[in-house]
C-alpha cells in the first residue's frame, strides 16, 4: 500500500465516524462479538430498493436511490452490522409494506408506481416508529455514500486542493461530497 492509498483510506474512516457514527459503533460491536446477521431474501432487497427510491427518486439533475444500487448495499449493512434482532425488525417492516400494499392496491409493494409508495409510506412517515426512521436514515446514508451520490448529487472533488470552510452556496447549487475510494 502506497502513501496516497494510505491517506484515503484513514480520511474515508474519519468521514465515516463524522457521517454515521452509530453505524460505525454497530459495526465494531458486530466485529466484537460476530453473530450471524440477518441474509435478507431477494425480494427483500427489492423492497428495499424500491424504499429507498420512493425517498430518492430520479430527478433531472441526479439519479435515484435505485439507479445507485441502493438496495444490496442496504442488504449487506443489516447482515454484517446489526443483531438478526433488528434485522428482524426490518424485515418485519419491509413486510408490513407489502401488505400495506396489497391491501390498498392489490400488487406487491415492489410494483407500484412511484405516487402509490409515497401513499403507503406516508402513514409510516407519520408514525416515526424508530425502526422506520433508522431503514430512512440507512437508505439516505448509502445513497450519498455511493459513487453516484457523491458524483452526481452532490458537487465533488475528489481531491481538494485547500479546505475553505466558508464556501458561497448559491440559491441552486448541490452541496459538498466528501472523497471516499
Amino acid at each position: 500500500m502506497n502513501r496516497r492509498q494510505a491517506a484515503t483510506r484513514i480520511l474515508a474512516l474519519g468521514g465515516i465516524t463524522f457521517l454515521s457514527p452509530a453505524l460505525l459503533q454497530a459495526c465494531r460491536e458486530a466485529e466484537e462479538n460476530p453473530t450471524q446477521g440477518l441474509v435478507l431474501r431477494p425480494e427483500q432487497i427489492r423492497a428495499l430498493e424500491e424504499f429507498a427510491d420512493a425517498l430518492l427518486p430520479d430527478t433531472p439533475d441526479s439519479p435515484g436511490a435505485k439507479a445507485a444500487g441502493c438496495g444490496p448495499d442496504m442488504a449487506e449493512i443489516i447482515k454484517n452490522c446489526l443483531t438478526p434482532k433488528e434485522g428482524k425488525g426490518y424485515a418485519a417492516l419491509l413486510e408490513s409494506f407489502g401488505k400495506s400494499a396489497k391491501a390498498r392496491f392489490s400488487r406487491p409493494f415492489t410494483a407500484l408506481t412511484h405516487a402509490e409508495k409515497v401513499n403507503i409510506l406516508t402513514p409510516f412517515d407519520q408514525a416515526r416508529e424508530e425502526v422506520y426512521v433508522k431503514l430512512k436514515e440507512l437508505a439516505v446514508f448509502v445513497y450519498f455514500t455511493s459513487e453516484t451520490g457523491m458524483t452526481q448529487a452532490l458537487r465533488y472533488i475528489e481531491v481538494p486542493a485547500r479546505l475553505d470552510g466558508c464556501m458561497p452556496l448559491e440559491k441552486g447549487d448541490k452541496s459538498w461530497a466528501w472523497s471516499f475510494p
